[in-house]
């Protein structure tokens, strides 16, 4: 007798269906943001509210809005300083103002701040901001209405023009053949015209007279050529003028240290409107 798995191999088989060809998986490819007009599009948005029993702490808590929007185009990748997301108007489906004289300080509606991201990165991820209002009313639940901007400085060239022991030049202003020719005045301000001031051999303090806007970063290196880290800070004169403070550890500042400006022989400055209406609240 016949086995049964082999009575079934003779049995006669069935034509089996011609294979399918074998289906690619579709390709998704990351967004590159360098393309097309400058602009702002929104991203994200959170509301926090806050309650404490506590008055004190209740004081101290503080409710808000925040809103994320990134900036692209196909000129992202000029920017060496930008500004602050400004909205100069923010309203719910309520009819209540999430903006008010208090919102932004005076430094966050004027100063810029140097762009550092490689291009590359620029290209993969844009750049992102983020701004911080009032909360919506408690009915809200759509923010009707929003109008701001942000302000971009564009270059597309940089060099460096180096000074030899900054410290030379205290209380006067640098006196650089290159910086003459571009017309960039930076003055070498002394720790006696600022308040509380850090000892004058822990410190560079820079001024920027003329063209601050041509001027991207600052640098140090010490006699080797090696770069020298420093803590920066936004000061004031006793006259009022803003300064930038670079703080040095004990030692490190001396007549051999070299200060490297990278500048920009020409900046374009504009600003980047923003333009959100009907965004629902979260």
């Amino acid at each position: 007798m016949l086995h049964l798995a082999m009575l079934l191999m003779m049995l006669p088989q069935a034509p089996q269906a011609p294979q399918a060809p074998a289906q690619d998986k579709p390709t998704t490819s990351a967004p590159v943001y360098d393309q097309g007009p400058l602009r702002a599009e929104f991203v994200a948005m959170r509301e926090v509210r806050l309650r404490a029993a506590d008055p004190e702490l209740a004081a101290r808590l503080d409710s808000d809005l925040r809103i994320q929007v990134r900036v692209m185009g196909e000129r992202l990748t000029e920017v060496s300083r930008y500004g602050t997301f400004i909205l100069k108007e923010l309203v719910d489906d309520q009819g209540k103002s999430l903006i008010d004289a208090d919102t932004y300080t005076e430094d966050e509606k004027t100063l810029t701040r140097p762009l550092n991201f490689a291009a590359e990165r620029m290209r993969a991820s844009g750049l992102a901001l983020t701004t911080r209002t009032k909360p919506a009313s408690r009915g809200a639940e759509v923010l009707k209405r929003a109008r701001g901007s942000i302000r971009l400085i564009l270059a597309k060239g940089t060099e460096n023009v180096t000074v030899v022991n900054p410290t030379q030049y205290y209380g006067k202003t640098i006196e650089n053949p290159r910086l003459a020719e571009l017309g960039i005045e930076i003055e070498v301000v002394s720790t006696d015209d600022l308040e509380n001031a850090p000892p004058a051999n822990r410190c560079v303090v820079i001024r920027h007279k003329t063209k601050p806007l041509h001027v991207h970063g600052v640098k140090f290196l010490d006699g080797w050529m090696r770069p020298v880290s420093a803590r920066e800070n936004l000061v004031e004169t006793k006259a009022g003028d803003k300064c930038q403070l670079f703080y040095f550890d004990s030692g490190i500042l001396s007549d051999e240290m070299q200060m490297v400006l990278e500048l920009h022989e020409e900046v374009e400055d504009i600003e980047v409107p923003i333009v959100l209406d009907g965004l629902e609240l979260p």
